[in-house]
């Protein structure tokens, strides 16, 4: 069983999934996302989720951690300690 696959349960091919997307894309009227920048997501939720590095590598079938970091984006929002109180009236 194929996670991304056609009506007929078969997997796509590289370019049928690229059609797929784009069709799929032109119905939504979302512009400029790529593929790339899912797997890219979802490598960046599953680091967040407390995956390692190597676990992503492989699951990303990368050959190196370099590559794996490279799809990592940084979502971290560094929230400052300091509290300031308002003036009373």
């Amino acid at each position: 069983m194929y996670v991304i696959h056609t009506r007929h349960g078969h997997p796509y091919t590289s370019h049928g999934i690229g059609s797929a997307w784009k069709r799929a894309c032109a119905r939504t009227r979302i512009k400029e996302v790529t593929l790339k920048d899912i797997r890219a997501k979802a490598l960046t939720d599953a680091k967040c989720l407390g995956y390692s590095i190597e676990q992503l590598r492989v699951g990303a079938a990368h050959t190196d951690t370099q590559t794996t970091h490279h799809y990592i984006k940084r979502r971290e929002t560094p929230v400052s300690d300091v509290r300031l109180s308002l003036p009373a009236r």
